[in-house]
Order: structure tokens, then sequence, then C-alpha cells
């Protein structure tokens, strides 16, 4: 990598890498005629591309750039996993961000892919582009902050849904760990590397499971707040390594790795349930299942071999279609149906003379292939509904799709309101009648499978439980929306608020007149006059950490913003082109905290609201009115 600058337009910096890390810094004088040393690691202790200065490694050239300041040619930021800076052109270096707090320095994403000086209107920026986000530094490096909180681009390699509350999620993503999106809507990463495979205790919301990376696995008995290593039965599994619990015994869990394994105590001993024979050229399962409805019948897959045990792991039987299956045929993932241990699907990445979608309902013994009228790409997962229709979703790279038993065997594209982005899908899980999606690279989102629709309806709860409320004509309401809940009413004539309704402090409520959203369940015929795809909505889960009220306002707006430690920040109101025209200092406290601002001298309009905190950026938007 090289950096140049208008400071000197003689300089010219050139970082070598060597393996990964850090090798040299050269500097030349005279636009490239010939070059000095400036620094190298030679001693071992001086690698600015690694975890650490001392240890050996690093990801350049794809994690690696280096810049020099537009106003000083000896300001120079260089960047592999973290980001040091020089003030001498190079000759010696200090380290100005850390990917863990705390740590004593300012906090960027580990991982930086480029690095920008920005100089415009008298204020130079850095930017620094990293695999978790874009951060920008005010003040020549020594700290910086997010720009891009709140952008649901997650890559999510697998999910895990609560089987107790709704909206309690974990998920496994790419370069950003695992997080788990909690009770209270707000979302926690609670496990750093890359997040693989995890999942909620079906019995217990507070224990949490996760894996990295080939295999390492862990556990949380507190929503993540902490965590503990788990013993791993053998040295490394796939780069997504099959982890899942037990349907009916909550400390038994399971785990594949060259073979399958079973521990009943919560992952503390394991022992294996397999002997496959280790196909060299294919030698990690990649799936791993445990029927619902029998926890003896227990389905596993190498890349181009699945197998099936119905006793628990004493006996195996080789389960690998013989048609519709070639050796370039790759397993994606096992479905198994809610109810049926005999019913299963797997979607496969199949070479252009074979099937994308296969099903048994026999326990493999025969399959058949349903891939109908799927666009010709690679079918990444898929999930029973598991209804009187025999619903199934498929997600696809890129796409989710969707058929039953009045479909003719066809699929329809699910989206048929363009609600949800043509994204690669990473998992598919169903709970609480929803539908929840883990996308790779738009975050995670949800869709109701199935709603009613009466004429009318009548919400007095003490507290409503959040969610979606329609009816076909009238919505009657005197009930309460808690803090932090949100609302919304949809009713085909009127929606009235009685005396008693009242939505606190920190509540989002909002009422729509128009038909009830269609049912998954319903189907709509498109202009072909075949089976057009379920009509629906699909929502986007995202943490919400600041929430303004009331909006529209008038006279005082209030905003109560979250963060998980103590502090001073500053809260600005601006308008639309981002000019300040309030702000407040204020003090706050772990947890949710409210600021009031006067509003009396802004004129009717949009603003925006900023709330600064150590490493990010809180914003929202929210309407002034005069009456």
């Amino acid at each position: 990598m090289m950096a140049v600058t208008p400071a000197n337009p003689e300089y010219l910096y050139a970082a070598q890498e060597n393996a990964g890390s850090f090798h040299a810094l050269f500097r030349s004088n005279n636009a490239g005629n010939s070059f000095t040393t400036v620094s190298d690691n030679t001693s071992g202790t001086n690698n600015l591309f690694g975890y650490s200065l001392d240890e050996y490694g690093g990801q350049a050239p794809r994690d690696m750039d280096i810049i020099a300041s537009p106003l000083d040619a000896d300001h120079i930021q260089i960047a592999g996993i973290e980001s040091h800076r020089s003030t001498n052109g190079g000759s010696s270096w200090s380290q100005n961000t850390h990917w863990y707090i705390p740590s004593g320095l300012s906090f960027h994403h580990a991982d930086v892919d480029a690095l920008y000086y920005v100089y415009k209107n008298s204020t130079l920026r850095i930017y620094a582009a990293t695999d978790g986000g874009i951060y920008v530094s005010n003040d020549n490096g020594q700290t910086f902050s997010d720009l891009t909180p709140g952008i649901g681009a997650r890559q999510f390699y697998k999910i895990g849904v609560s089987k107790l509350t709704p909206d309690v999620v974990v998920g496994g993503s790419q370069d950003n760990g695992t997080g788990v999106l909690r009770a209270d809507g707000n979302w926690y990463d609670w496990l750093g590397a890359d997040g693989m495979e995890t999942f909620v205790d079906h019995s217990n919301d507070q224990r949490l499971f996760g894996t990295t990376q080939f295999g390492n696995l862990y556990y949380s008995t507190n929503t993540g707040y902490t965590f503990s290593n788990l013993n791993k039965p053998e040295s490394n599994g796939a780069w997504v390594t099959p982890f899942e619990q037990d349907p009916v015994n909550p400390n038994t869990i399971y785990s594949a790795y060259q073979q399958a394994h079973k521990s009943t105590d919560s992952g503390i001993s394991w022992t294996a349930i397999s002997s496959f024979t280790i196909d060299p050229n294919d030698a990690l399962l990649k799936n791993l299942k445990i029927a619902p409805s029998n926890n003896n019948t227990i389905y596993a897959a190498y890349d181009h071999k699945i197998f099936r045990t119905t006793n628990g792991g004493t006996n195996w039987t080789d389960i690998t279609p013989g048609s519709n299956f070639d050796a370039n045929t790759i397993i994606n993932h096992i479905a198994l149906h809610p109810t049926n241990a005999q019913r299963l699907i797997i979607t496969l990445s199949a070479s252009p003379t074979t099937s994308m979608f296969l099903e048994s309902t026999n326990e493999g013994t025969s399959w058949t292939d349903i891939t109908s009228n799927l666009p010709a790409v690679g079918a990444n997962c898929a999930v029973f509904v598991a209804d009187d229709k025999d619903g199934i979703f498929v997600g696809t790279n890129p796409g989710l799709y969707y058929k039953d038993n009045t479909s003719s065997g066809n699929w329809s594209d699910a989206d048929a309101n363009n609600s949800f982005p043509n994204v690669d899908i990473g998992e598919l899980e169903i709970a609480h009648n929803t539908l929840y999606i883990g996308t790779y690279g738009r975050g995670l989102w949800k869709t109701v499978i199935q709603e009613t629709c009466p004429v009318t309806l009548t919400l007095n709860d003490n507290t409503i439980p959040q969610g979606t409320y329609q009816a076909a004509e009238t919505i009657v309401s005197a009930g309460q929306i808690a803090a932090g809940d949100t609302i919304t009413m949809r009713a085909g004539n009127s929606i009235s608020l009685n005396p008693g309704f009242n939505a606190v402090l920190g509540a989002r409520f909002s009422g729509v007149i128009g038909p009830c959203a269609v049912s998954l369940n319903k189907e709509k015929a498109s202009n072909s006059g075949q089976d057009a795809a379920p009509d629906t909505e699909y929502t986007e889960l995202k943490e919400i950490r600041l929430l303004t009220a009331p909006n529209p306002a008038i006279n005082q707006v209030n905003f109560k913003f979250y963060t998980e430690y103590n502090g001073q920040t500053t809260i600005q109101i601006l308008n639309m082109n981002g000019v300040p025209l309030m702000s407040q200092q204020v003090s706050f406290r772990s947890g949710w905290n409210v600021t009031s601002f006067n509003i009396d001298q802004l004129q009717a309009g949009s603003y925006l609201v900023n709330v600064n905190l150590e490493n990010e950026r809180l914003s929202d938007k929210f309407i002034v009115i005069r009456q």
C-alpha cells in the first residue's frame, strides 16, 4: 500500500507486508526515485498489522492501509487489525485504537480495510472502513466514533430463536461475532470473532450457546453478559460447525466435527455417537439435525454424504440420494418436519444436471425432486410451516420462496409486497407463528405467518402487548402502551382511542387506515393465473436505543436513550441539512436515560437528533407542529 500527501508532493510512503504481518515502511523524499526504510519489524516487536506489536501474523493485504495527512507530511496513520499513528514520518508509532472495550484506547472495529483523510471546510477527518462499520475521527486519529449504528448489514450464518419469548434471537455473523436480541429490544454482542451456529436454550432464555469458526464452543447463563468456554470433542470442525440442542432434554447438546458427538451435561463432557469412515476429501460434518418429534432420530451430513440414525446414534444408515445427485452436489442444509421425524428436505448447491431441492417422506429411503420452478441458484436453507396447507419456505442466494399443497408443486416469490431485500439468506426459523430470516448482508428480519382479521377489535389491556393489531372495520382502545414498546393498529374504517388510552414516554404508536394485511396462508392470484406468493409484510429487527416522544411534538420533546456505561454526552438537535440548532450537555448512567428539550423556538418541520456517545452516535428524526 502507498500514500502521498499534498503537504509535500515529493513524499511517497510504501508499506509492505510479509505473510500477513507488517514487514517494513519505506519513504521516498524525491517522488519515488529512491526509498529509505523508516520502520520495520525485524525485532518482532513492531507488527503494525497484527493484534499486538509483539505477535506474528495479521490479515494483510486484505486488512492493510496507510494514509498521510494533507496538512503535515510527517503525520501518518497505518492500520491492519488495529490502527497506529506516527507524527515523525514513521520513525516511531503509537497505537491509537483497540477492538476490545475497555482498553484505555479509542474503539473502532477490528480488521481495517481502508483509511481516508478528508479535509473540507477547514476540518480534517480520518475515515476508517472496517469489517464492522465506518468510523470517523475529528482529532487526527486520537478518538473515533461509529457512523453506522442501526444499519442492518450483518452477515448472518446462523440464527437461533427463543421458544419462550417472541423476538429473542441470537445470531452468528461474519466478522461481527454472535449477538443477541434481548427481550428489551436491544442487540448485545456477547461473543467475538466470526459468529457461527448458535441457539437459545428452549427451557431458559437466560442460557445462550454459540460457536466461532472451526468449532470453538461457548455458553452464557445470563443472556450474554458473561460467557465461558465449553470443551470441544475434537480439535477442529468445519468453518460453520454444527451445534444443536436436544428438543426434549435441555442439558443434552450435540456437535459435529469428523464425527457426531453428544453431551448430557451441557458440554462438560462428550461422547461420540458415530464412527463414520472418513473420506479425506470430505472429512468434516457440515449438518446435524435432531428430529423435534423424536430425539432418537438424527440426520448428519458431510458435503456429499448424508446419514440417518433412529436409535440415537447406535446404528447409522447411508441415505445419500442415488439419483438427482452427483459428485459435484453439496448438501447445504437439512430441514426436518416438526411433527414427522420421517420427513425431511435437503437443500443443495447443484450442477446444471442435478436438483437443488430434494424431499423424503420415509427417512431418506427414497427422495423426490421438488425443485420445480425455483431459479437456478443455490438453495441455502428451508423450513416447514407445518400447517394444514403444508407450507414450506426456502431461502436461496438470493431470494425467499414459498409453496404449499395448493400451488401444484410450484414455488412463488414470498415477498409480493417487495418489503424484503433481495439478499442471500443464511437460515430460516419459525417460532411464535413468526418466520425469522437471517440474511447474509441485510441483518435479521421477521414476518408473521398467519394473522387473523376480525371485523372489530377492542384493546383495553392495562399494558397492550407490543405488536401489530388489525381489524376489517374498527379498532377501539383504552389501553396503555409501555415504554419501549411499539404498537401498530390497522383498521379498514376507523381507530378510536378512548379515555384511558395512554402511550407513555418512550412508547411508539402508529395507526393505519387500510385493509388487513393478507395472511401467509391466504393465496393471491397473479396476473398469469397461477398461484402467487403469499402477500405479507416483512419487518427488520433492529436495535432500538433512541426513542423520541411525543412525535410529532409541540412545545417539548423527550429523548430516551440506552447505553451500557456511565458518562457524559452532548445531545444535538439539527435541521435536515445537518446544521446544529440546539444542544445540551448531559450526564448519563448505564441503562435508559431521558433528556427533555423546550422547542418553542423551532419552527414547524422535520428535525434530527444526535446523541454522541463515546464510540457511536444514536440518531432519530422527529416532527415539530405548530397549532
